[in-house]
């Protein structure tokens, strides 16, 4: 079977593919009923992809397969009405479906239940996805650009007159087509907090390069210092503003030019950038407002600049004055972290390796290099007042010279502001955290996933406190059936400690709802067993909730290990009672993946009673 249908377009199998693509998507339409939501011929596009653009394997498909193709490969290449887009999905569904019932269904994949599982709970966002211009490559970008997305053409004049718009756009319009299509897809960011004015200034005082600034000031003070025929500093004044400005390179002996100090020249460049300073008739003077610029005005310039000349490397020739036009991938990478990392610790060595881990295989003397240049990015960071360093250490490295190693690392306001306006510039924007004073219970619930779990917690501590209907306000919030399961239950594990003694008239809030089943196993845990007692196929309900979030965060081996020990057998030969969507899903994983064979065995058996019951996968 895996011979018939794996397929390698790549060594000429192209009429082997056709063939076996055609058999499919014939047996699917023979099979299919005549409620199928779309055509057949919606399988055949993703037997495409997976020929084309992934391992050849047509009947073999895992979730990540599967997620690749509809949220990824889709949205940037597939041109589909959004009205058409949820019978495409639930086509595609049934496909597997069908693989399935035929005994096509590859065995190194997912199953049929887990598939159209996913199919059937993703549809929303598939066509969110497929609806999102940033998300089209080019050719979909100038079909929807032309009107030809949501009506498609139907005839040969339909064709040749959406030819005749794409033909007469605008230039500047169908540059910003192509350049939308060339950029990378947005990043889910997590919400942050914008720092306050008066703590942003008061960072922006206590930065190492504001004294530093000052003082090529006070050097440069009338008559000023005198200059090069190249307009650098002559050695001897170099030298004594390397010990006054403590750059690090009094070991710099035998050199020729001051343009050798690699961070005094830096600094100089910095300094006539942001106008401390500037060359005139041959010397370097004192700009004389600069003393009249306020702390916070002065920061921005000299940040500005600092990034125009380079943080990671040194730009010798600026692509332009401006800061989203001079930063570097790794550089944008590390004020990700400082834009998202306020008040907060943060590992350095984590940080540079995830960072580096990006582009370079760990191990090589590459990686190596990027992973002291990362390094040395965050002390200009540090530097410039964007964080503060403590622990860093130093150790001899293979060359024969020092690298920094240890350390962790916290932003200061002045750094996220800063961070918040490069990247924003450069198309990264955050969602702003809501003040918990203020914000709603909803926007409180949505916030869960996206922040750090005691962030949260004291949040909803603080919200908490200030809202007189927070029992109901929340219980509303938490039943909204559209929320995600994990961030409901990541709610109920942090709400006694933020809610107190409402918590459980909150919880009991939830039951006879879509989480009637966690809520009555939480009161339980908690003493209250009343609703289990009143309704004992609650807890089976509960358990399926658990292991369908174990398994949409973490595959299905967590799934598996997070099976009760102590009754796993007895909850899988009941479980077929239960009344949630994702039983079959649930009981299909535990009966391909469960070590324990006579486990598995008694997931297949319960299983095939769920089908019988409800009419599922065959």
């Amino acid at each position: 079977m895996a011979g018939r249908f794996q397929i390698d377009v790549e060594s000429g199998d192209d009429e082997r593919f056709v063939a076996a693509r055609d058999e499919l998507v014939d047996g699917f339409a023979a099979w299919a009923p005549s409620s199928l939501p779309g055509s057949p011929e919606d399988a055949g596009v993703a037997l495409d992809w997976k020929a084309h653009y992934a391992d050849g394997d047509l009947v073999t498909w895992s979730i990540a397969d599967l997620g690749e193709f509809a949220l990824d490969w889709c949205p940037r290449k597939l041109s589909l009405p959004s009205r058409d887009c949820p019978a495409f999905l639930a086509t595609l569904g049934q496909f597997f479906v069908y693989l399935a019932s035929r005994g096509l269904l590859g065995a190194g994949g997912a199953g049929p239940e887990q598939l159209s599982s996913w199919c059937a709970r993703h549809v929303n966002r598939f066509v969110a996805e497929m609806c999102d211009p940033a998300n089209f490559g080019m050719a979909k970008g100038l079909f929807a650009g032309v009107g030809g997305l949501e009506n498609p053409p139907e005839s040969p004049d339909e064709i040749e007159a959406m030819i005749q718009r794409a033909r007469g756009l605008e230039p500047e319009a169908f540059d910003d087509i192509v350049r939308g299509s060339l950029a990378p897809g947005p990043l889910d960011l997590p919400p942050v907090a914008r720092p306050e004015p008066e703590d942003i200034e008061a960072a922006a005082a206590e930065a190492p390069i504001l004294a530093q600034m000052a003082t090529w000031h006070a050097s440069c003070a009338d008559p000023g210092l005198a200059l090069t025929q190249k307009g650098n500093l002559r050695l001897a004044d170099a030298r004594v503003l390397v010990r006054e400005l403590g750059t690090g390179e009094e070991y710099a002996t035998e050199i020729r030019s001051a343009q050798e100090l690699p961070e005094l020249d830096w600094q100089m460049r910095v300094a006539l950038r942001s106008r401390v300073v500037r060359r005139r008739k041959g010397r370097l003077l004192a700009v004389a407002t600069w003393t009249k610029t306020g702390v916070r005005e002065a920061f921005d310039r000299v940040a500005d600049a600092a990034a125009v000349e380079g943080l990671l490397h040194p730009a010798s020739e600026p692509e332009s004055g401006e800061v989203a036009h001079n930063l570097e991938g790794e550089t944008v990478e590390l004020l990700l972290v400082v834009a998202s990392g306020g008040g907060r610790e943060i590992d350095i060595e984590e940080v540079a390796a995830a960072v580096v881990e990006e582009s370079y295989e760990p191990g090589s003397w590459v990686y190596d290099h990027h992973l002291e240049l990362v390094r040395e990015c965050l002390d200009r960071f540090e530097r410039l007042g964007l964080i503060q360093q403590d622990g860093v250490s130093t150790e001899r490295n293979r060359l024969g010279g020092t690298r920094h190693v240890a350390g962790r690392l916290r932003p200061t306001a002045a750094g996220v502001a800063t961070a918040l306006r490069w990247l924003d510039a450069v198309g990264l924007r955050f969602p702003e955290l809501p003040d918990p004073a203020s914000a709603t219970a909803g926007e409180l619930v949505d916030l869960v996933g996206s922040v750090g779990p005691e962030t949260w917690q004291e949040m909803l501590a603080v919200w908490f406190s200030g809202h007189d209907d927070a029992v109901g306000a929340l219980t509303g919030a938490l039943r909204d059936e559209s929320r995600a399961p994990v961030d409901v239950l990541s709610v109920l594990s942090v709400l006694e400690t933020a809610a107190g003694a409402a918590a459980p008239d909150i919880v009991r809030g939830l039951l006879g709802g879509r989480w009637d089943g966690v809520a009555a196993t939480w009161l339980a845990d908690r003493g209250d067993t009343g609703p289990l007692e009143e309704k004992p196929a609650r807890a089976l309900v509960a358990t399926v909730e658990l292991l369908a979030v174990e398994l949409d965060g973490d595959g299905a081996e967590a799934m598996v290990a997070a099976l009760p020990s102590d009754s796993v057998g007895s909850a899988l030969d009941e479980m077929w009672r239960a009344e949630h969507p994702r039983v079959g899903e649930v009981l299909e994983v535990a009966g391909r993946h469960h070590p324990d064979k006579t486990i598995a065995k008694s997931a297949r058996r319960s299983l095939v009673k769920w089908r019988s019951r409800s009419g599922g996968v065959r």
